[in-house]
């Protein structure tokens, strides 16, 4: 993780522990257990079970983290992971962009590319590596993460599936964990992670000299997929966070939504607002919807995760060392409380 990025989200996470330690109303129930796969007791889900639409999602949730959590990777394993990952993205990025012309050859050459990267054990695609790495030791089996990797190995969701929590809630590393956490699972399964830039995106994984061929090569590069087998789990987190989507991203979000749902690929959305995943969710009818899933508070860290953090990192030599200009909101940070959450958790800033 780059330096003032790990500096801000810790200050947020120690003033976040020291307030919650002063002040009893936002304290963690001290029957829950400390280990961060126990983070939620029966008790806790049942309290919140009304507001899921689907009576057995709990449970769904529960049995795909099961699975995964007999067989977690190490974390030291994951960090290297995603460093071969970001090679395979290079090689990615060496491709020809499309520009307009022979549309069925540049569909050939990106599903050979996937088919090879596929028989090599590179299922997993960040074309443009995010911002902030993982922390050499990522806190596994937040609620956000059970919730990716529930989603991910759901063979029944197709076409466009939009989820949301708050800021804060670690929304980017549970979806990177999740992704490389089944990598290479299942042979037949591809796992693309699009971060951030929606159209500087597109362009690096469909590899297009202009957006506006995205409708033109997703569905016949959906097809080819469909074709040999392989399926396509693409996962757009960050992308339309910055306020009401457009008439264009509607558009292109559709075209998307239709060509992996009539092709059995699935496109998550991450966003903020539950409003934005509504938003989404109603686009285009069956193609796209908003997924199952917790309210928003549910997701929020618990202290247990906040001081697993701070322990893993030396957040005392990144503390005194000098903020440059753009770090001034630091102290401001520092300063400001932690938000209640009817949860027991902790609110990110």
């Amino acid at each position: 993780m780059k330096p003032n990025a790990t500096r801000v989200l810790l200050a947020v996470a120690l003033a976040a522990v020291v307030q919650r330690a002063r002040t009893l109303v936002f304290a963690t129930p001290r029957t829950r257990s400390r280990h961060v796969f126990r983070r939620r007791t029966l008790d806790e889900l049942s309290a919140l079970a009304n507001f899921v639409q689907d009576p057995s999602f709990l449970a769904s949730v529960a049995s795909a983290w099961n699975v995964v959590q007999t067989t977690l990777t190490p974390a030291a394993e994951l960090v290297d992971s995603l460093e071969k990952v970001q090679k395979f993205a290079e090689t990615w990025r060496e491709r020809e962009l499309y520009e307009g012309n022979d549309a069925k050859t540049h569909v050939d050459k990106l599903t050979e590319g996937i088919e090879q990267a596929v028989d090599a054990g590179n299922s997993v695609l960040i074309p443009i590596a995010q911002e902030a790495d993982l922390p050499p030791e990522p806190i596994r089996g937040t609620p956000f993460e059970q919730l990716m990797v529930a989603v991910l190995q759901n063979t029944s969701v197709a076409g466009v599936y939009a989820l949301h929590a708050e800021p804060g809630a670690g929304k980017s590393t549970a979806a990177t964990l999740a992704a490389l956490e089944l990598k290479g699972r299942r042979s037949n399964e591809v796992i693309v992670l699009l971060q951030n830039d929606l159209e500087r995106q597109l362009e690096s994984f469909f590899r297009l000299s202009d957006v506006k061929y995205t409708a033109e090569i997703a569905r016949p590069f959906f097809t080819s997929l469909k074709n040999k087998g392989i399926k396509l789990r693409l996962i757009l987190d960050n992308v339309l966070d910055s306020g009401t989507i457009d008439p264009q991203t509607a558009d292109r979000l559709r075209a998307l939504a239709r060509a992996a749902n009539d092709n059995l690929h699935q496109v998550i959305v991450i966003v903020q607002r539950e409003a934005a995943a509504q938003e989404i969710g109603g686009l285009n009818g069956d193609a796209t919807r908003k997924g199952n899933q917790m309210p928003a508070e549910f997701y929020r860290w618990s202290r247990g995760e906040t001081e697993e953090l701070l322990k893993s990192t030396n957040i005392q030599e990144l503390l005194k060392k000098p903020l440059r200009d753009d770090e001034a909101q630091l102290p401001d940070l520092q300063a400001r409380p932690p938000r209640p959450s009817g949860c027991g958790s902790w609110r990110g800033t």
